[in-house]
């Protein structure tokens, strides 16, 4: 009997630039050795996010939805601003269940999801089928309802979006639930509070890691690019500079004519006026003949 799957996994702003490259498939390369880029065609979103990238499309869903919470987003000790779903089951099931059913199942899974976080706060939805198994990436803001001034607001806070005993547990219930309800033939599996605890930190730990790997090699793609341009970027910033040494020249120069008294000008206009022409210089060529 197949299993339906859905992890949770906390990010902080620092994280969002690198899983949008890996969830909207903007690398190059890639670490996992499991996606068939011949087959990243077939990916499809649910919910497209309206900017360029996850940290962007966090603060403009922040903007429109007025979304309030003392958020840290800097420092060490930063605020987890956004959460991912990973939504699956295994490749055996979904190769017996076909296309269609499978197409089913993520949509399902997506509507489950807007229940669960609301779909305004929803950044992205991308189903993943390049890879060995077919999966959803799931990316949202944990909004909480609060009181401030005695005035209903909405607050992004992931720890109490979380709050209570087990809540990844419950969350596993209400996700088999609501397939089975419709119509998906699916386990729980064996309710174990500390197992479920662990599979959850190992599934974090190995995206972490996954991510810091692709982190790295954007790093070692940058540095390739600046050893290459290097040359470029010298010549670039030594017209930059003398660029910058006219622009202060042509300053002075201004800055002293307006000391000059305007009848000097006339005097000097007209001495140069009517001075003698120079001469133009010879043709070496015919000075030689």
């Amino acid at each position: 009997m197949s299993y339906a799957i859905i992890r949770n996994i906390k990010h902080k702003k620092a994280n969002l630039q690198s899983i949008t490259r890996h969830n909207e498939r903007l690398n190059k390369e890639y670490g996992n050795k499991d996606i068939d880029k011949t087959r990243t065609v077939n990916n499809y979103h649910l919910r497209v996010p309206e900017e360029s990238n996850y940290e962007k499309e966090f603060f403009r869903l922040r903007e429109i939805n007025n979304l309030k919470g003392n958020l840290r987003l800097t420092g060490k000790k930063q605020s987890n601003v956004a959460c991912e779903f990973l939504i699956a089951s295994d490749s055996e099931y979904f190769k017996n269940i076909g296309e269609a059913e499978t197409n089913r199942y993520f949509k399902t899974a997506y509507d489950f999801a807007c229940n669960k976080v609301g779909e305004k706060n929803i950044i992205s939805a991308v189903v993943h089928m390049d890879e060995a198994t077919p999966h959803m990436h799931l990316t949202y803001i944990p909004v909480v309802k609060g009181q401030k001034k005695g005035q209903e607001i909405e607050k992004i806070n992931c720890s109490e979006f979380w709050k209570g005993f087990n809540s990844y547990g419950v969350l596993q219930d209400e996700y088999h639930a609501y397939m089975v309800k419709n119509g998906f033939r699916l386990e729980r599996g064996v309710k174990n509070v500390e197992r479920d605890e662990k599979r959850e930190h190992l599934e974090v730990e190995k995206y972490k890691i996954r991510t810091l790997q692709e982190e790295l090699r954007l790093l070692e793609e940058a540095k390739e690019k600046i050893e290459t341009d290097k040359p470029a970027l010298k010549v670039q910033l030594e017209y930059a500079k003398l660029k910058g040494l006219h622009e202060r020249m042509q300053s002075r120069i201004k800055w002293l004519l307006d000391l000059v008294p305007n009848w000097v000008r006339s005097l000097l206009a007209q001495i140069l006026q009517d001075r003698e022409p120079i001469p133009p210089i010879p043709d070496i060529e015919k000075v030689k003949e």
